[in-house]
């Protein structure tokens, strides 16, 4: 009986190493995210809108993108409207549509898909929408939400 509990404990060392090192690759895989990506991951951003904010109306917006546009480009609203958000994917490669400033972006998605995303327009200003997928924004896929 002896043996059994020195086996059951010698096999305890290996499995907590295989843990830490599973915890490790996990955070060192959120820590490499992008932080947009890293903020939606853990729910971790502070300029996150809530039903509270909601003062305004609903507006509907369907985005449609191609290589490498977005049509409309320039979407207006007041502050406090809730937006929602319907992105097509009307291009022939992956595209995602984006709003860092206020946390919320689409999925990633394949041409002929569409993704929607909805958040309370909570402060003023003219803010950036884009095109994550690497090289995108930078090729014009950008616009603006303007929040009066």
């Amino acid at each position: 009986m002896g043996n059994i509990l020195v086996k059951r404990g010698q096999s305890t060392i290996p499995v907590a190493v295989l843990i830490i090192v599973m915890l490790v690759f996990i955070l060192i895989y959120i820590i490499s995210l992008p932080l947009e990506d890293r903020e939606r991951l853990l729910n971790t951003s502070s300029d996150r809108s809530t039903d509270e904010d909601f003062t305004g109306e609903t507006i509907r917006v369907t985005v449609e993108a191609t290589e490498f546009s977005f049509d409309p480009d320039r979407i207006t609203v007041e502050k406090g409207d809730k937006l929602i958000v319907t992105f097509k994917n009307n291009g022939d490669i992956s595209h995602n549509f984006g709003i860092p400033s206020f946390n919320v972006r689409t999925d990633t998605i394949e041409p002929g898909e569409k993704d929607t995303i909805t958040f309370i327009a909570n402060k003023r200003g003219t803010f950036t929408f884009y095109c994550s997928v690497q090289g995108h924004k930078e090729a014009g896929m950008e616009g603006e939400l303007e929040v009066e």
